[in-house]
């Protein structure tokens, strides 16, 4: 068995330059003008985000508002950035940069892990929270399982593992 070197991030921020201030920022700043996508968003006071639909981490309630730990997380960096108004929308994981790119959100936050390609097509903003690996295992242990070379030396353990 090979281990796998996870590390889930979570509420993780994707801005697409959205805190630069070149004159090359992308995302709806006016280059022409020298202004940022962080400098519209301040002067319209709202931002829309885009959000993965994965509860507790981002989802729609029933009353129709966007929340979870990533949204909230969002909300209120942009409030101490003096931007009161985030503008929430669910969506599939997997159109989250698609959409970024497109204009059609200007920030989009869910647990993402940072890789190369994804560094390509937008640019991260600082992890707010980390996770790591754990397992469960009976009570009691009775297989003294502590890593997975001990998971992998003993051909009569079976592991389950969630799908996706």
């Amino acid at each position: 068995m090979r281990k796998w070197p996870f590390i889930f991030i979570a509420g993780l921020l994707v801005l697409l330059a959205a805190c630069g201030n070149s004159s090359e920022s992308t995302g709806g700043g006016d280059p022409k003008a020298g202004g940022s996508t962080l400098d519209r968003l301040k002067k319209e006071g709202k931002v829309k985000l885009g959000v993965a639909n994965e509860k507790p981490y981002g989802y729609k309630t029933s009353d129709g508002e966007v929340t979870g730990v990533a949204p909230e997380i969002t909300k209120a960096v942009f409030k101490e950035m003096g931007i009161d108004t985030v503008e929430g929308e669910v969506t599939e994981f997997g159109s989250l940069i698609p959409a970024l790119q497109a204009e059609r959100f200007d920030v989009v936050t869910a647990g993402m892990d940072i890789r190369p390609e994804r560094c390509a097509e937008a640019a991260f903003g600082d992890v707010e929270i980390r996770y790591g690996e754990g397992m469960a295992v009976q009570k009691g242990n009775p297989k003294n399982l502590h890593s997975y070379e001990d998971i992998a030396k003993n051909p009569d353990v079976k592991v389950s593992i969630m799908a996706g």
